[in-house]
């Protein structure tokens, strides 16, 4: 497929609902915790559709905010798996016990790998036993892994895998290749969802943009051709950056003339105040219960 023909149509009427994050709107009594899910609507050549973003770290606290905000997970047409971190995949078979039904779930072909942090010991933090392929399956989830971009919905893409350098330095996390075999972990599984708005331009839905969020919205330039970015919402992964890298990231996101941007999760507080600082009422923090209407 020519890339910039990758949308075979555009999107109007895109809403965002945030089912989870760190932190939660506090004017409502919605649940946080460590991890994100979205639970994205938007109409394409007339037609509604519906996707399932991540899946949190544990289904039931999602199950709660899918309560108080009046959705019905039953409606979600395919689910996307931004990478196989727990606070992305962990309520995906609880989910999937709601949602009762058969349904696709897009992720990258490394989804499954046995990934670790180090720390004083190594911590799994893959996708877990109770979230095995065998489970999902059980349970209705038709497994789509792929590191190509394609077009999920007309008018959204996933990016597939992001181009970008990874060079030598250590992450931190590590992959387990044999029995007592370790590489550096780059989480080369890490993808977004594209949305091609009609009259704005590209709208990008990351998780926790482990592929940098200069080069996620770099790479999806690339992939289909426009340059014209509207905005970006998910978490940023600017948590462990001092101020000086951020604002060095900051400074590179300029050049794309965001018109929207919405961070948490794994953005940090610091990283939060910055781009609020640069951005003013085009920044919006990330809150569980929050919900956005482009």
């Amino acid at each position: 497929m020519n890339k910039k023909q990758i949308f075979t149509s555009e999107v109007e009427n895109l809403k965002i609902t945030t089912l989870m994050d760190d932190k939660a709107d506090r004017q409502k009594s919605y649940l946080a915790q460590h991890g994100i899910s979205f639970f994205i609507q938007f109409t394409a050549n007339g037609k509604d559709h519906t996707l399932l973003f991540d899946t949190g770290q544990e289904y039931e606290p999602i199950l709660y905010n899918t309560e108080a905000l009046s959705l019905d997970l039953s409606k979600s047409e395919k689910i996307f798996l931004s990478h196989c971190h727990n606070d992305h995949t962990g309520g995906l078979v609880g989910l999937l016990k709601k949602i009762d039904k058969k349904i696709e779930i897009i992720g990258h072909t490394d989804l499954f790998r046995d990934t670790y942090k180090k720390m004083d010991q190594l911590v799994y933090k893959g996708v877990s036993e109770k979230n095995s392929i065998e489970n999902i399956e059980k349970n209705g989830g038709k497994l789509n892994l792929t590191k190509e971009p394609f077009e999920i919905f007309p008018g959204a893409i996933s990016t597939g895998q992001i181009e970008r350098d990874t060079g030598t330095k250590p992450t931190g996390y590590v992959n387990q290749v044999g029995e007592d075999n370790y590489e550096t972990d780059y989480f080369l599984d890490d993808m977004s969802v594209v949305f091609n708005l009609k009259d704005k331009g590209l709208f990008i839905v990351t998780g926790c943009s482990h592929a940098g969020i200069v080069e996620i919205l770099d790479h999806s330039v690339k992939v289909t051709g426009n340059d014209k970015i509207y905005g970006v919402i998910g978490g940023l992964h600017l948590l462990n950056k001092d101020e000086v890298e951020i604002n060095e990231i900051i400074a590179k996101l300029e050049n794309f003339n965001l018109q929207f941007i919405s961070a948490g999760h794994c953005t940090g507080l610091a990283a939060e105040y910055l781009l609020s600082k640069k951005y003013g009422e085009k920044f919006k923090s990330l809150n569980a219960g929050k919900v956005f209407e482009i």
